[in-house]
């Protein structure tokens, strides 16, 4: 488990990054609330199927939903990765154009 929240930070600071690149700068707070509350709901997801996980395979079986979710996490990240950020300077304003 230290481990695992050991990882957090690097994870919201890598995440953060790559919001600020690729999101107009008048919308940054809401893309940034976004992915919190993605984050938050795969973390309640998670911990939910895991629950459900070792109520029915007993408690071994758990150390398989983190293995099977970061392969799946990796696979989509793969399948939907952005192409290269559009200069923003060069980007209309979303809220006043």
């Amino acid at each position: 488990m230290f481990l695992a929240g050991f990882m957090i930070a690097p994870t919201l600071i890598s995440a953060m990054s790559i919001i600020e690149m690729y999101v107009h700068p008048a919308r940054l707070t809401e893309g940034m609330a976004w992915t919190i509350t993605a984050l938050s709901a795969g973390v309640a997801l998670g911990a939910a199927l895991v629950g459900w996980v070792v109520d029915h395979a007993g408690a071994r079986a758990w150390f398989s939903v983190p293995l099977v979710a970061a392969a799946t996490a990796a696979v989509v990240a793969w399948c939907f990765k952005p192409g290269p950020p559009a200069d923003r300077g060069l980007v209309p304003d979303p809220i006043t154009h």
